[in-house]
């Protein structure tokens, strides 16, 4: 690449500048902005426009990427980056990686080993020069991405490093100009060139490192991802866990450890919120196919057993503790017609019975309004009574329901999903749940027309029974 020219104008360059004050309304950008702009064009212009049909591309590409975000990114770096666009494709790609990694630097406060020297090495490709030539292009680079160690540069032994950062928090002070490194506005800069709602490798490799080393900020991002709404819908966390099955060959026991802490604490959060197959989260499946199955890269027994017993002992995710009970009670031919042969099941006879055991001690310790507060509450009262404990499971149903408030409470949390072409989605109270948790469909039946018809009763409590009625089964109707 040509060395950075700075100075006077050629006629191609003031033909842009002219374009250029007139598309960003230039009067009326405040002082710091419109410096920050200047000097843009003072260093780059050298450096991509060279042609009329430079200024052509350059203005279709900022009318194109600039209009759709005008006051919400900064012009400055906006021309740079659309500069680098049309003339340098590897340059531009290896900025979108960077600033999409000075983010996730910013979320985890650390940077992989080996990171600094891959970035910093894969710069030195894209820009292409050598010796002063390649200084002075970094230096200038240094206005819009911080981070880029110029100084190791030139150390004998050392190599190219980027992201010197002196903390995550200088990364926020771009926010406030909206910068092309604002972790809260780098996305707008290309939101024309890359998919969005997708996690990057380096993302990815930036949580399982954290599971492993830091699982309070791994449990910290996870959270972030799960408040995260994609625009092909779902949210973010569910696309890091389809990441993480991806690469599940290569993910190691501290971080199979980490990640079901980290999983444990928080993927219940996900639930209500994630897309769903028949009404139900897949990665609450505790089967091989799901993320519960990187348990089978843990081969010491003991260091399984360690890590089963933190986790359900542990765990706030009851959700899905109860989807990994459930799978194993159907492999180990507890319940149902698919008993798995032993040496095809995910867990152990002796591994199952302690999860079991202490999924069932969890449950009858919990005060009640905790575990009916639980995503998929049917779905883990079905997993209870089918560890063998129907009488337990039906005799805490009986305890929250002696009351009416606490009868219309329970069953509004256990109705099933249902859809058809008729009607869409729809809740509704099955036969099968009410005659065996409540003692028969009739009597709940009875019970709820008893309550919709009681003028003693509360209006809201008369409605919602009336509600539950027209929710049964249409065989109970």
């Amino acid at each position: 690449m040509a060395v950075i020219k700075t100075g006077r104008f050629t006629h191609s360059q003031n033909w842009l500048r002219a374009d250029i004050s007139q598309l960003f309304d230039t009067e009326d950008l405040n002082s710091d902005t419109a410096d920050r702009l200047e000097r843009s064009l003072q260093q780059w212009c050298g450096e991509f426009i060279e042609t009329p049909r430079d200024v052509i591309r350059l203005m279709n590409s900022l009318r194109l990427n600039f209009l759709p975000v005008k006051g919400r990114v900064d012009p400055g770096d906006m021309v740079f980056l659309e500069m680098v666009r049309i003339k340098n494709n590897a340059l531009f790609n290896w900025i979108e990686e960077y600033v999409s990694n000075l983010s996730a630097i910013g979320d985890w406060g650390y940077v992989l080993p080996g990171a600094h020297e891959r970035l910093g090495a894969s710069l030195l490709v894209a820009i292409d020069a050598e010796g002063s030539e390649r200084d002075q292009f970094i230096y200038a680079l240094r206005e819009h991405l911080p981070g880029l160690d110029l100084a190791s540069l030139n150390q004998d032994g050392e190599e190219f490093k980027v992201f010197d950062l002196s903390e995550s928090d200088q990364l926020r002070s771009f926010s406030a100009s909206k910068r092309l490194a604002s972790p809260n506005h780098y996305s707008l800069y290309f939101s024309f060139s890359s998919p969005s709602g997708s996690i990057s490798d380096f993302v990815l490799d930036q949580f399982l490192s954290a599971c492993a080393e830091k699982p309070e900020i791994a449990l910290a991002r996870f959270r972030q991802l799960v408040g995260s709404k994609r625009p092909q819908g779902g949210r973010l966390a569910e696309v890091l866990l389809d990441r993480i099955l991806g690469v599940s060959g290569r993910i190691g026991v501290s971080q199979i450890h980490g990640l079901f802490s980290v999983l444990g604490e928080a993927i219940d959060d996900l639930a209500p919120v994630a897309k769903t197959y028949s009404g139900y989260p897949q990665f609450l499946r505790g089967n091989r196919q799901e993320v519960f199955g990187l348990i089978v890269n843990m081969k010491d027994p003991e260091q399984r057993k360690n890590t089963l017993q933190t986790l359900f002992t542990e765990a706030k995710s009851l959700a899905w503790l109860a989807g990994i009970v459930r799978e194993a009670i159907f492999e180990h031919g507890v319940f149902g017609h698919r008993a798995e042969p032993e040496d095809a099941r995910l867990l152990s006879t002796e591994e199952f019975e302690l999860v079991r055991d202490i999924f069932l001690n969890r449950l009858t310790g919990l005060p009640p309004e905790e575990l009916m507060e639980v995503p998929q509450f049917l779905s883990l009262m079905i997993t209870w009574q089918q560890t063998g404990d129907t009488e337990g499971a039906r005799n805490w149903i009986a305890d929250q329901t002696t009351t009416d408030p606490g009868l219309l409470n329970v069953l509004q949390k256990m109705m099933s999903w249902s859809d058809s072409s008729a009607h869409g989605v729809q809740y509704k109270l099955r036969i099968n749940t009410l005659d065996t948790f409540f003692g028969g469909h009739s009597l709940v039946q009875d019970r709820l027309m008893r309550i919709a018809a009681d003028d003693r009763v509360g209006t809201d409590d008369r409605s919602l029974a009336s509600k539950m009625l027209r929710n049964l089964d249409d065989d109970m109707r």
